[in-house]
């Protein structure tokens, strides 16, 4: 899960992971592909958020 503030770009959010993320994963499972779904979920709660 990736919480942020409620003015985050998510263009940006969409290729954060296949950036940052998944290059190792697929590394350590020794796959060319790894099929990723991003789900967005918009809520007006406030509270913690993890960056």
């Amino acid at each position: 899960m990736i919480a942020v503030e409620q003015d985050a770009d998510l263009a940006d959010l969409r290729t954060h992971p296949d950036e940052h993320g998944l290059p190792r994963l697929r590394q350590a499972l020794d796959l060319a592909d790894l099929p990723v779904t991003i789900e967005f979920r918009f809520t007006a709660t406030t509270g913690a958020r993890v960056h």
